[in-house]
């Protein structure tokens, strides 16, 4: 089974094409490197959602969001003759956090409250 579950931020607002709506989502870990010293690290996803609900396509950056969906990666010929590599998440399901909510709310490490 190819599943990933991903809770970040939007990166830009929404943009619907003519069968999905593609997203950016950033999501930031904090880690401590080698002299101790915490540091804070953020990942960009593509997201491809390609369910039926019309108010993801209207979602604006900032946004809090949970993605379920299927990773997938492959490759291209650019114009140039030169390969490059993707990565996407192919996605049915994406949550949206409620206003007035925020992760420090969150009891434990069950998850947010509003993807329950």
């Amino acid at each position: 089974m190819n599943q990933v579950v991903i809770t970040g931020n939007l990166g830009k607002d929404a943009e619907k094409g003519q069968y999905n709506v593609r997203l950016v989502v950033a999501t930031t870990r904090n880690y401590k490197d080698k002299n101790g010293q915490v540091q804070e690290k953020t990942s960009w996803h593509n997201v491809n959602y390609l369910g039926k609900n019309e108010a993801i396509s209207g979602l604006k950056k900032g946004q809090r969001v949970c993605v379920i969906g299927e990773y997938e990666t492959g490759s291209y010929t650019k114009k140039d003759g030169t390969t490059a590599n993707y990565s996407n998440i192919n996605s049915f399901e994406v949550y949206v956090e409620p206003k007035g909510h925020t992760t420090n709310d969150l009891p434990g490490d069950n998850g947010p409250d509003w993807m329950r």
